[in-house]
């Protein structure tokens, strides 16, 4: 672990939460959450339950208004430079659109190289252009590849790209928000096979926001329902989707289409 970080057998954990926008209502309120290590988290809820806020609150990419996030024991708001720098190094974002969050200006190998230039300045080019190579073998893109820019890639290449980022730092939780809603069902499928691969072979934990409850189901172990900023129901993925206590939960699932005689899977 990164001495700058304190240990603990909690990875991230989330007490009593409140955060809002400027002077207006609340858009948290009250939410509370515990990842272990390796563990992997789901956060569902309709549009605007406040999915986005609380995975921007967690990195320490929003001001909080009340409560605590605390990594590895230690809440981010005593944080200094060190802490903030030890916290990016294990914990990445993986965003909703991969091409907004990629520079368009840059060739994808500099894109990758970017991370190792700013906490590990100190590795030469030949380092830098195998642990490339290396990346992007992992999410199954060509070597090729990093001689092109997003542009030339496809949606999906681009997410796996974005992947492949995210995973230079060998971090312990990638904080995924909607990593495959922008993207068309069959490339769906298969960034969900490569996060879900990155989970069971290296560990990483996952903090998964999804509306699509049958991907939570298939990646994640736990589960979160958000309604309008406030926890309804959490839980054990199983027992929340197969058998929900609140009218809310119920509603969701729901309104999922399926095969008649299947539930959500």
């Amino acid at each position: 672990m990164i001495d700058a970080m304190a240990s603990g057998t909690s990875l991230l954990q989330v007490r009593d939460l409140r955060v809002g926008y400027g002077a207006g209502d609340a858009v948290l309120h009250g939410v509370r959450l515990d990842l272990a290590p390796g563990g992997a988290l789901g956060i569902c809820g309709e549009s605007g339950s406040g999915k986005t806020t609380l995975l921007r609150a967690i990195l320490g990419l929003m001001a909080i208004s009340n409560g605590e996030v605390l990594w590895r024991g230690r809440s981010i708001a005593g944080f200094r430079a060190a802490q903030w720098r030890a916290l990016r190094r294990i914990a990445q974002p993986v965003f909703q659109d991969p091409l907004a969050s990629l520079d368009p200006r840059m060739r994808v190998g500099t894109l990758l190289a970017e991370p190792l230039r700013v906490h590990e300045p100190g590795a030469g080019r030949a380092a830098r252009e195998v642990r490339i190579a290396v990346a992007l073998e992992r999410v199954g893109l060509p070597a090729q590849a990093a001689g092109r820019f997003p542009h030339e890639l496809s949606g999906g290449q681009c997410q796996r790209v974005a992947i492949a980022r995210a995973m230079m730092l060998e971090p312990e939780v990638l904080v995924c928000d909607e990593p495959v809603s922008s993207l068309d069902v069959s490339i769906q499928a298969q960034v969900l096979a490569l996060l879900q691969a990155l989970h069971r072979e290296r560990r990483v934990a996952l903090v998964f926001v999804s509306h699509n409850l049958a991907v939570v189901r298939r990646l994640c172990s736990q589960v979160l329902i958000l309604r309008a900023g406030t926890v309804v129901e959490a839980g054990p993925t199983v027992d929340v989707l197969d058998r929900p206590r609140h009218e809310y939960t119920r509603r969701l699932i729901a309104s999922v289409p399926q095969v008649p005689g299947r539930a959500v899977r």
